[in-house]
């Protein structure tokens, strides 16, 4: 009997309870889980996986906002969330941040140029324009400048409304114009990263 336990025979259900408790074995200190825990899949409606979206847009597709907690969705701020894959896209964080600022704001300095084709990071910060009297004082990750923007000075590029680039060369001389005939997109970028 010197390889066996003493208790090894013994069949009795209240020694057997005994010997096991909170789901070890007495004798071998092992580990044996009662029961195993696997979570649900998470719920990933396809009209939330293609742009930012607010909590009454969630709840309309059967989400909560514990929901939305789960690693299948991040945080933009101001109340917009997005599929964790694409929340680092900067056309989405621009789509999230037009939500969260009045309607009359409009993007400008780097983040206009990046919109107009430029390559620089138009979201560190996301600046934008807006008008004298708007009441809008401070978001997060926002640079908020104030002017008056006319309509003419204003285009749509990439869905989002910028600036054009007359108006940011006026505004923010480090930022070079986009000429048609003398310098390549590639130069102007260039030029653009060294000014600022």
């Amino acid at each position: 009997m010197c390889g066996r336990s003493a208790f090894e025979g013994f069949d009795s259900p209240l020694f057997a309870t005994l010997l096991t408790l909170n789901g070890q074995d007495a004798i071998s200190r092992v580990h044996r889980p009662r029961f195993w825990v696997v979570s649900r899949a998470p719920r990933i409606p396809d009209a939330l996986t293609t742009g930012p979206f607010n909590l009454e847009e969630a709840g309309r597709h059967g989400l909560t906002k514990n929901h939305l907690l789960g690693a299948s969705w991040r945080r933009l701020g101001g109340g917009c969330y997005a599929f964790h894959a694409i929340a680092h896209d900067p056309n989405v964080v621009l789509a999230a941040a037009v939500r969260r600022l009045r309607r009359k704001a409009v993007f400008s300095g780097r983040t206009a140029a990046w919109l107009h084709g430029l390559d620089l990071r138009p979201c560190e910060p996301i600046e934008v324009t807006l008008p004298l009297g708007c009441p809008t004082s401070r978001l997060v990750g926002v640079a908020v400048r104030r002017s008056t923007v006319d309509a003419g000075e204003t285009v749509m590029r990439r869905g989002q409304p910028a600036t054009s680039v007359s108006n940011d060369r006026r505004s923010r001389p480090s930022l070079p114009a986009i000429r048609s005939g003398g310098s390549s997109r590639h130069g102007v970028a260039q030029e653009a990263a060294r000014a600022g």
